[in-house]
């Protein structure tokens, strides 16, 4: 019945005009339905609150909260007032904010989705140093959770174990980063098991509008695998310009025992030609002989080197005994160990000890390790080949009180070309294959052959070893102890 001019105003009428209007007519149509619940409810209410849409008088809406008050008289008859307020811009503010708060919930969904399915290590760091977020694969790949590192600063957190050193790294790269300066370098850092890994890690300040460092951004990637291939191919490397050295050093040793029998052929055929005598005849032949048969051998040794590289070299195999065997290394070696003056110990069985092998190979093995043993012992020293028969097995060792082995060349005599330095120039040359051949074949017999030396100057040891096949148990005597003679 009554309206006030501002309530007029609000909807774009003259009092005059709202005058005996129902209220209804000013409410959009779409809310009249609800409209007319409000005022059903009203009407039980003393005091009602609700909120509709108004339309102004050009047609345009706002959003209005209405006060209904019911008033009760001595009559019995009730009297109801209503105050309105344009809360548009209240209701668009709140609507922009849960608008905002909406896309804030998505951007941050996003970014912790980006921010944990990464593979790289990320973190937020405020300016104390604490850990105030980490990623997923900061935690979750090395087996900690978040609430180990989250609260702690950065270099107390499980990542640096128990390495003192580590933690100062990481303070001094957090203070690094807090001055503005970035920083990086690969850490060993280590998972839940105790394994040690190593890190790319990377601390970044990040800035306000002013230039102020407001946090640091911890990035981090994972290179362990990347550090091992380093290292493979850096041993790789080594290996290879080790390998290119012997090569060098084999070609100038090859060079050099190939021309040393050429220069008494030569003389010796001159001889064969001027020669006064048949005697002297006789004498330059079996000086050409012994050359050229130094000559086949090395060039036996070398085709017998290209062959098992080229997994060529053929085996046959049949029943031997040990003892022949060996006698016919002590054969093949006598001529270089006499000449050194040396004295060769032999301790093998009488008892029959039969192998299945080839005959021809195994008198190159031993044949190569009494030689071995002669180049690098001193002259009038000794040496010692034994056999014994143990538990399942057969064992052969060459001994000297030569040169020794230093410790670091324990694992690489069995090289191809691989020589160990003597302590001065004295004795014969060689190719550095006598011993690899010997450790090829020993394998194709399935057997082990083994270096031991307690280091420079005091002497070697190879071990042979064989699996047991012989004709029958027995008793092993000790053998014959002498000087080795020619037979």
């Amino acid at each position: 019945d009554l309206v006030n001019p501002s309530f007029a105003s609000m909807h774009g009428y003259e009092v005059d005009e709202l005058r005996s209007r129902d209220l209804k007519d000013l409410v959009a149509p779409e809310d009249h339905e609800e409209f007319n619940h409000h005022v059903s409810r009203a009407k039980d209410e003393r005091y009602y609150v609700y909120d509709s849409i108004h339309m102004r008088k050009d047609g345009s809406r706002f959003h209005c909260r209405t006060r209904v008050s019911t008033l009760p008289t001595a009559s019995g008859r009730n009297y109801r007032s209503a105050t309105v307020e344009d809360i548009t811009e209240a209701r668009e503010a709140q609507e922009e904010y849960h608008r905002t708060q909406q896309e804030s919930i998505a951007a941050h969904a996003k970014f912790r989705a980006f921010f944990d399915q990464g593979s790289l290590i990320g973190g937020l760091i405020d300016l104390d140093g604490n850990v105030i977020d980490v990623n997923r694969a900061s935690w979750e790949g090395c087996g900690f959770t978040s609430d180990q590192m989250i609260g702690k600063a950065l270099w107390e957190g499980p990542w640096w174990g128990d390495r003192s050193d580590l933690r100062a790294v990481v303070k001094q790269a957090v203070d690094t980063a807090m001055s503005g300066e970035m920083f990086r370098r690969e850490l060993t850092y280590f998972v839940a098991d105790g394994s040690e890994r190593c890190v790319d890690m990377a601390l970044l300040p990040v800035e306000d509008e002013s230039a102020k460092v407001v946090f640091l951004a911890m990035t981090g990637v994972d290179i362990t695998e990347r550090t091992h291939l380093e290292e493979q191919l850096r041993r790789v490397a080594e290996d290879l310009a080790e390998a290119n050295r012997r090569k060098d050093e084999f070609l100038a040793t090859l060079s050099h025992e190939l021309r040393n029998p050429l220069a008494p052929i030569r003389s010796g055929l001159q001889i064969m030609r001027d020669a006064p005598s048949p005697e002297a005849v006789l004498r330059a032949g079996s000086i050409v002989d012994r050359q050229l048969g130094q000559l086949v051998r090395l060039v036996d040794d070398l085709l017998d080197a290209s062959r098992i590289g080229r997994g060529k070299l053929s085996m046959r195999k049949q029943w031997t005994e040990l003892h022949e065997v060996l006698n016919n290394a002590v054969e093949v070696s006598h001529s270089l160990i006499d000449a050194n003056g040396q004295a060769l110990l032999v301790d093998i069985p009488d008892t029959p000890i039969k192998l299945l092998a080839d005959h021809v190979r195994l008198v190159q093995v031993f044949g190569n390790l009494l030689n071995n043993a002669a180049k690098y012992s001193l002259r009038g020293g000794r040496i010692w080949l034994s056999a014994a028969q143990t538990n399942g097995s057969i064992e052969v060792r060459v001994r000297d009180e030569g040169d020794g082995i230093p410790a670091e060349m324990l694992d690489k005599v069995f090289d191809l070309f691989a020589q160990v330095e003597r302590s001065d120039n004295r004795g014969q040359g060689g190719l550095g294959i006598g011993l690899a051949l010997a450790q090829r074949l020993v394998q194709m017999h399935t057997g082990t052959i083994e270096a031991r030396s307690e280091g420079r100057g005091n002497g070697a040891e190879f071990i042979v070893t064989f699996a047991s096949r012989h004709g029958g148990e027995g008793h092993i005597q000790r053998g014959r102890k002498g000087r080795c003679r020619a037979s």
